[in-house]
């Protein structure tokens, strides 16, 4: 029974590595997208909330403030940072005419701390298009002309682009890299990119949105409690019929995600079991079915069907040096999917310790888990979109 349990962990494990290989083989990449420059640039607005980056931001929000782009705004909300993150933006626009800064002192009732600021943010925008961006997210240059070329070339409401995912560590570029493998399979680039898919995405580091589009969406005040953000905002912009596509980037958009793998744990313990709605049930069922497709390859290459669990391996280290836009190392390609183990056992740690609390501190303040629960708009199933009979709040 245990060798026919190993031997259909294997062959969903391969079924699954053929599909995310498959997958990353549909993103684009936006190096091969040469769009012809516009006759006229739109207006672009920049909105980047932060709270305690002052040892990262300076430089990323520099080499934005350095784009070429004709027509550009920049908005850094500062979300009641303690360490001087407020100061450095301050100084930052006396010397940046195009860098506007908001200072946020108090959190409205019922809303995360960041996607409060990106609302903020996003009222105080004059843009035609409205790209929101991680606070430590840096860009080559000409990136913004070569995105937003293709956006208006093509037509395009939502553009997300995966960046370059800068690591010191290989332990924590193969975890990285499982994580990349597991965001595929659920953005399902071969649907997002394609006019009529119903697939979605989004990377917390650049998602660009037309405005026109985005303003026929409910907006951040619906998804005023949603810890994955940056998925939710692509939901939207599907759900409206906007055009949307994901492409990688690595050429033009880089991040410093987390220094080791102990760090990132620690930061994904409040949102990773947020993916799944903050439901124990669905997230304990991705638990053993993570698990077995880790552990099946290996144990069965003990079994006189080692052949079996070596094809699979094989197959996945394929598909694994696919999922991310770099030059992955051989190391990282190997143990990547030997790291779906570690994303399993982070899942494992992130209900226990939001259960354990209750809720979720974020950013100095604590969130219920039932209220999360109730406001989760995309994790598990998503929530449809309300009608305008129905409101928007």
């Amino acid at each position: 029974m245990a060798l026919w349990i190993l031997g259909a962990g294997c062959v969903l494990s391969f079924v699954l590595s053929l599909h995310t290989l498959y997958q990353a083989l549909h993103v684009l990449h936006l190096s091969k997208m040469e769009a012809p420059e516009p006759a006229a640039w739109p207006k672009l607005s920049v909105i980047i909330p932060a709270c305690d980056e002052v040892d990262t931001m300076e430089a990323a929000l520099q080499s934005i403030l350095i784009q070429d782009y004709a027509d550009l705004e920049v908005i850094a909300i500062d979300d009641r940072s303690t360490d001087g993150t407020g100061a450095l933006l301050d100084r930052m626009a006396e010397a940046h005419p195009t860098l506007r800064v908001l200072h946020i002192t108090e959190l409205p009732t019922g809303w995360l701390g960041k996607l409060n600021a990106m609302q903020v943010g996003t009222e105080l925008a004059a843009g035609a298009f409205f790209l929101y961006m991680d606070a430590d997210v840096h860009l080559a240059p000409g990136a913004l002309k070569r995105a937003m070329a293709w956006v208006v070339a093509d037509s395009l409401d939502h553009l997300t682009l995966v960046p370059r995912m800068v690591t010191d560590s290989l332990w924590l570029e193969a975890v990285i890299q499982s994580m990349g493998g597991a965001y595929i399979n659920k953005a399902l680039p071969s649907q997002m990119n394609r006019d009529r898919g119903r697939s979605f995405g989004g990377v917390g580091a650049f998602n660009l949105v037309r405005r026109a589009r985005y303003e026929e969406t409910p907006g951040w005040p619906w998804l005023r409690m949603e810890v994955i953000d940056d998925m939710a905002l692509g939901y939207m912009m599907r759900e409206v019929g906007g055009r949307c596509r994901i492409a990688f980037a690595p050429e033009h958009v880089s991040v410093r995600w987390y220094p080791s793998v102990p760090a990132l744990i620690r930061g994904l313990d409040k949102g990773l079991f947020g993916t799944m709605g903050y439901r124990v049930g669905a997230a304990l069922t991705m638990i053993p079915m993570i698990t077995l497709l880790s552990v099946a390859p290996l144990a069965i290459l003990m079994t006189p069907w080692w052949w079996l669990g070596l094809g699979v391996m094989l197959t996945s280290v394929l598909a694994s040096c696919f999922v991310l836009p770099r030059e992955t190392s051989l190391f990282a390609c190997i143990a990547g999917p030997l790291c779906f183990i570690v994303l399993a056992l982070m899942m494992a740690r992130s209900i226990s310790l939001v259960i354990w609390a209750g809720g979720i501190t974020w950013r100095g303040t604590f969130y219920p888990l039932r209220e999360l629960r109730e406001m989760s708009r995309i994790g598990g199933r998503p929530t449809p979109l309300p009608t305008p009979a129905e409101g928007r709040d």
